[in-house]
């Protein structure tokens, strides 16, 4: 079973089970070393591993594959590459179902890359259940998750789940502005945003200083949508983008 993805638009499914699949995203490149045309990604099978699909064997020079570490008092930006350009032995050889990163490719679009393996599924009962941090002297609890569905995922439905120290709030980076974009479930949905966030989308969440610190996610939370991956890519033609503020609403 093979999921496509191209410039066109990514395919979508919802099982009712956890087939083996390979799931494509097209992924844009980057213009020059300088600029920020970075992707949030996340894996949406269990037991994908990052190289050699994601990383090369050795690492590119001109490729960067990140996490983000809200406890890092310093840098919480971690490379899968060292100080010399090899392979960050520290780092995770699989993707961590449920986590976001960070990459940015020089070489593609050649093909997309793709995940292959189990699909995620987790039942009202048995449902995913991500910890995040608050770190004071670290990243103020900002935290890089992503979604593990092959579908989209409704944050209107997620947010009844969050824990009390979580705020109800998603962040998605955009390539194509270079900024973020933000979702909040409140008077109807504010933002720039989308409140259904795209398979295999990474996107920031943050946590408060106190309360529960937890993102719980189950199949029932998934949808069909046809937003965008937040990626680089020109407006089609005759499209129109409007923004209405009003009583320090946006």
């Amino acid at each position: 079973l093979v999921i496509k993805s191209d410039a066109t638009g990514t395919g979508s499914l919802i099982t009712s089970s956890s087939p083996l699949a390979t799931v494509e995203r097209y992924l844009t490149n980057y213009a020059t070393t300088t600029d920020h045309k970075y992707h949030m990604i996340s894996s949406p099978v269990t037991l994908q591993a990052i190289r050699p699909m994601f990383v090369a064997n050795a690492p590119s020079l001109y490729d960067d594959f990140y996490k983000y570490d809200e406890t890092a008092t310093s840098n919480p930006w971690i490379n899968t590459k060292d100080g010399d350009g090899n392979w960050n032995t520290a780092f995770e050889s699989e993707f961590v179902v449920g986590r976001g990163y960070l990459v940015s490719y020089k070489d593609i679009p050649v093909s997309p890359r793709s995940f292959s393996g189990t699909l995620n599924s987790y039942s009202s009962g048995s449902p995913l259940v991500i910890t995040c941090t608050y770190t004071e002297a670290g990243g103020k609890g900002w935290n890089l998750i992503g979604n593990p569905f092959s579908s989209a995922l409704d944050w209107n439905l997620v947010t009844p789940s969050l824990g009390s120290g979580m705020d109800n709030a998603l962040y998605y980076y955009d390539a194509s502005t270079e900024n973020y974009l933000y979702y909040i479930d409140i008077n109807g949905g504010i933002g720039t945003g989308s409140r259904y966030i795209p398979a295999m989308q990474g996107f920031m969440v943050h946590a408060k200083s106190s309360g529960t610190h937890t993102v719980t996610l189950n199949d029932g939370m998934r949808a069909h949508s046809s937003q965008n991956f937040y990626k680089s890519a020109e407006s089609l033609p005759g499209s129109l983008s409007l923004t209405v503020s009003s009583g320090g609403y946006e």
